[in-house]
């Protein structure tokens, strides 16, 4: 299989889980509180990837020797972006959340021109302008139609403009940090800072009483 045929499939791959995980999500927060369900999900994360590099490159635990900052930081913003795009997905609608959160690449796009002295061409320019114009359109349209909740909406909103934000500044550094370290063993961090993080903020007592089928959803 050639290397454009697997990222062609690993792209589909990525898209439709990630528009099963708002949905997914829409349901859960209906049950657990959102700090536990980011809590838990950067957990179970940890857990199993420490257990697949465990078993085939424990060498990459050799990072927690000396954890760059760099990596804190990100692992910090990455956690910011999963509770925003969970908030927002609350207060507002898994399709709105996907929709609005594409404003995450856009950004990053426009920190690559200015970090990273990155060149677009004018279809590209053309397609990012395009893709501002739809969202702006989207955002119209939406609190439009929206009777005595306009409110919630625009704090659902804010969530995950803050999602995105946090989530280019996340990229942004994994950027850098990738050039000297393996993808996985910066996962090794970037899962287990926010799941400590998180643990102050956790109500447990959620858990207790979730059916079998809530658990497989988690």
């Amino acid at each position: 299989m050639s290397n454009n045929l697997k990222g062609i499939l690993y792209a589909v791959l990525t898209a439709f889980l990630w528009g099963i995980l708002a949905i997914a999500l829409k349901v859960a927060v209906s049950h657990v509180d959102p700090f536990a369900i980011v809590w838990f999900r950067f957990t179970v994360a940890f857990v199993i990837l420490a257990m697949l590099i465990a078993a085939r490159k424990p060498q990459y635990f050799r990072i927690f020797r000396q954890i760059p900052l760099t990596l804190l930081i990100a692992a910090a913003f990455l956690g910011v972006n999963y509770l925003g795009f969970l908030q927002g997905i609350n207060y507002t609608t898994p399709g709105n959340a996907q929709v609005v959160m594409q404003i995450g690449p856009i950004m990053l796009a426009v920190v690559g021109l200015v970090v990273y002295n990155e060149r677009l061409t004018y279809q590209q320019m053309a397609g990012f302008a395009l893709a501002g114009v739809g969202l702006f359109f989207f955002y119209r349209e939406q609190i439009t139609h929206l009777i005595g909740s306009k409110d919630i909406y625009n704090q659902g909103m804010l969530w995950i403009l803050l999602g995105a934000s946090s989530w280019v500044v996340y990229a942004t550094l994994q950027k850098k940090l990738v050039r000297s370290y393996a993808p996985q063993q910066l996962n090794l961090i970037i899962y287990l800072l926010p799941a400590i993080g998180y643990i102050p903020l956790v109500s447990f007592s959620g858990f207790a009483g979730l059916s079998v089928s809530m658990w497989l959803l988690l």
